[in-house]
């Protein structure tokens, strides 16, 4: 079963963006979102970044960004725990 920040990533992808169940599985979680499975466009990574905060009402660091630490479902996934972590 999927915690809930993951399942939070999976969902937001799923209504933002056309991608078929083949490749919201948990082998691709650590996948490059902008690599070759995914391919987000730099666009996309944004538009993921920000609806993640309006829907989970968080604020991502610039080092989650300096860090890559939003490349892929899995390090999201960790930075949400962190940030909620923190909050609570």
């Amino acid at each position: 079963m999927f915690n809930y920040s993951t399942q939070a990533i999976i969902n937001t992808i799923r209504e933002l963006f056309p991608f078929s169940e083949e490749f919201l599985i948990c082998e691709n979680y650590n996948e490059p979102l902008t690599g070759r499975k995914f391919r987000f466009s730099n666009v996309d990574l944004a538009y993921l970044f920000f609806e993640l905060e309006k829907r989970l009402g968080i604020t991502f660091k610039n080092t989650t960004i300096n860090e890559y630490g939003f490349s892929t479902i899995d390090k999201i996934s960790k930075v949400i725990e962190q940030i909620e972590e923190e909050i609570s």
